[in-house]
């Protein structure tokens, strides 16, 4: 019998799910089996897990419980991590003797809710339900409505990149690092840092600088001093900031001409 003959019997399916987590290069996988799988190529490991139900329609998330010490959980104790993570659930058949299995679900962690003091519910969010939002953002300003450093910028972060700069201090709303000579006061205002934790790639927002101390978006939470950090400066979305800061004021996405009078608006001349 084929996957499609289990998955729609009454009676002959005898589904066994399994769910994948991935975060950069590292994945977490669990089976809802009463016992260890080898599937994929890969070991699934069986843990307290269960999921909402997956339906075929409009719906755009999928609940699934684990346990509170869990270590997919355990990243999102405090800070969450940078980068979304991914899920992947397959559906695979005990009696099916081809042994297929079926992809269900794919998308990412969005929210997590903690129901009691040993469990947790991950939201996540389908692929899918991103291509039903509004894709036009742009309209016309003098300021830039490009995010700096994306396709439409074309600023190289790796040219930017200052990198190598150890953390001296850290306080519940930044750091201090230890920054090259010659600094303007600012640079790095509006730019991110990044550093490697646990072997995940981490990314926080610079919210200002001021001579050493960089305050973050989400604090120094995660950062301990000697850390080694690499900073990216900030745009304020100016055409003077692109064009002396960064050399890039040819991909300039704002109206820095723009006249302060609507065409639509109703002037008296006499």
């Amino acid at each position: 019998m084929s996957w499609n003959s289990q998955e729609y019997s009454v009676a002959a399916g005898q589904p066994v799910m399994l769910y994948q987590f991935s975060l950069g290069n590292k994945f977490w996988r669990y089976t809802s089996a009463d016992m260890d799988l080898t599937m994929l190529g890969q070991h699934w490991e069986a843990v307290a897990i269960r999921d909402g139900g997956f339906m075929q329609g409009t719906g755009d998330n999928v609940e699934i419980s684990l346990a509170s010490n869990n270590p997919v959980v355990q990243l999102f104790r405090g800070i969450p991590p940078s980068s979304p993570v991914q899920v992947r659930v397959y559906r695979w058949h005990n009696t099916d003797p081809a042994q297929e299995c079926h992809t269900v679900w794919v998308g990412s962690v969005s929210e997590v809710r903690r129901e009691s003091p040993e469990q947790v519910k991950l939201l996540s969010t389908g692929v899918a339900s991103s291509f039903t939002r509004t894709g036009l953002r742009l309209t016309w300003g003098r300021g830039c409505p490009y995010s700096l450093y994306d396709h439409n910028c074309r600023v190289s972060a790796e040219r930017m990149a200052v990198r190598d700069l150890p953390v001296t201090a850290v306080t519940g709303s930044g750091i201090t690092v230890t920054l090259p000579a010659g600094t303007t006061q600012g640079y790095f205002s509006g730019g991110y840092i990044e550093w490697t934790d646990d072997g995940f790639l981490q990314r926080r927002g610079i919210r200002t600088h001021s001579d050493s101390v960089l305050q973050l978006f989400g604090g120094g939470q995660g950062i301990s001093t000697g850390m080694v950090i690499t900073a990216y400066p900030g745009c304020d979305l100016t055409l003077e900031t692109c064009a002396k800061k960064f050399s890039n004021q040819l991909n300039y996405g704002g109206c820095p001409h723009m006249p302060g009078i609507s065409p639509w608006e109703i002037i008296k001349v006499f």
